[in-house]
């Protein structure tokens, strides 16, 4: 059955049964759940806060003369399947990974707007031009993004053409270098490309420029519009250092929180930690000792008779308890993939860290060509809403510039995580979900 592959477990629900005995077998926290029927047809799906008290909720038995909106689940439900989770995150890409499997007709109803927009050019092109697209094709192009919306894409273009004076009329661009010049390269806000009054080689010169700070040199960019400012000042030309510091305002806003999680796709990489289960580790050393010293402590034993019994062939073994620890799930997010990595001790941070960069690495090496299928812009849309979200509080993401290393990364985690204050502030779940059957049960009911 294909659940099975989706989820951890599953309990029966037969007629009369107890419903507070059936389902104590389901997780009293975070996690994703699939009602089903008899014939083990889907009938509901729902993510929450505690799966088991979300359950007992859906399927308790109308109130005699009771309205409600909601459709009578207990008479068909006969099995619930369950994945326990332990973060917002981890929960909500479960629940978007079973809603795809589960509803392939009708996946668009759980998430109706999943949209990405990326920044495209051809570089081989004869007279290359930045442009709008929602797609990422293996077509000799280069693509940066994710951008959140079409406006924002927008902007951040606008930005790009008012620094560089980029093309705006591609359609008169085609006709170089025949064209005839637009009013923007009448006024001078434009390279005048199209006429031939540039060429295309250095047209081309200036497309590599603003390429090259789309790989991230956009703040090297700004530190030598400073310096060119600073020497126009210094000549007393104030009016070119007026306008330099225009444009170097222009440019710091790429930096802006708008466009925070935008750079080259083909190296689009993010390192997500989530809040992981308790485990019990065992005790080291340290915690040994001391607990032979409390169990001596306890049992009255001074000094002297433990000299005394030296020659004595007895040994008090101290018994220290093993302790809990708290772990953090680490994800590594590409264009159109997510890989869960197994959860690590934060005593381990470093260490787990470097196996978190081979994961990373081993996913590069299995993405081949960058091109995306239909289901890898559904999941690269969904990370886009989720990494842009003015609020989220659901952990710790960390944007892979080119230069990331195990301790740099592991600094950042127990930073994050060792603080029992943030722990608290984490995303919290609705205990409710979504679902497909129109029956009222929204977030926050």
């Amino acid at each position: 059955m294909m659940y099975d592959e989706l989820f951890e477990g599953g309990v029966e629900i037969l007629p009369g049964c107890d419903l507070g005995e059936v389902t104590r077998a389901l997780p009293g926290g975070p996690g994703v759940c699939l009602l089903g029927a008899a014939d083990d047809r889907p009938v509901l799906l729902l993510f929450g806060a505690n799966v088991r008290l979300l359950v007992r909720r859906r399927l308790a038995e109308d109130q005699a003369g009771a309205k409600s909106k909601r459709t009578a689940l207990r008479p068909i439900v006969r099995k619930i399947w369950y994945r326990r989770c332990y973060s917002p995150f981890e929960t909500k890409y479960h629940y978007f990974q079973i809603a795809r499997a589960v509803y392939p007709d009708r996946f668009g109803e759980f998430f109706p707007r999943l949209d990405v927009w990326f920044l495209r050019v051809a570089p081989g092109d004869a007279y290359p031009c930045f442009s709008k697209v929602r797609r990422v094709e293996a077509d000799g192009g280069r693509y940066w993004g994710p951008f959140f919306t079409g406006k924002s894409v927008d902007g951040y273009l606008e930005i790009l053409q008012s620094v560089f004076k980029l093309c705006r009329c591609p359609q008169i661009l085609a006709q170089a270098p025949h064209g005839k010049g637009c009013s923007y390269a009448q006024m001078g806000q434009c390279v005048p490309v199209c006429d031939g009054t540039v060429s295309a080689k250095q047209y081309k010169a200036v497309i590599g420029e603003v390429m090259g700070v789309l790989d991230g040199g956009w703040q090297l960019a700004v530190e030598r519009m400073r310096h060119v400012m600073q020497s126009h000042s210094a000549a007393l030309e104030f009016e070119k250092a007026q306008g330099v510091h225009r444009q170097m305002k222009e440019m710091e806003k790429l930096g802006g929180h708008a466009y925070r999680w935008v750079g080259a796709m083909e190296k689009f990489s993010v390192l997500a930690f989530e809040r992981g289960p308790m485990v019990k580790v065992e005790p080291d050393e340290n915690s040994a000792a001391a607990g032979e010293v409390n169990n001596k402590k306890e049992a009255g034993e001074t000094n002297d008779q433990t000299e005394a019994g030296e020659g004595q062939e007895t040994e008090r073994v101290g018994k220290v308890k093993k302790r809990r620890e708290a772990t953090v799930i680490p994800f590594v997010i590409g264009p159109g993939w997510v890989v869960q990595v197994e959860p690590m001790r934060l005593a381990g941070a470093v260490e787990g860290c470097r196996g978190v960069l081979d994961h990373l690495n081993l996913a590069w090496l299995q993405t081949g060509a960058l091109s995306l299928d239909e289901e890898q812009e559904q999941l690269l849309a969904w990370v886009t809403h989720l990494l842009y979200k003015d609020k989220r509080k659901d952990g710790l993401f960390i944007r892979d510039d080119g230069d990331l290393t195990a301790e740099r990364v592991a600094g950042q985690v127990v930073d994050y995580f060792d603080q029992p204050e943030r722990v608290k502030e984490s995303g919290k779940l609705q205990l409710d979900a979504y679902s497909l059957e129109g029956q009222d049960d929204s977030p926050g009911e």
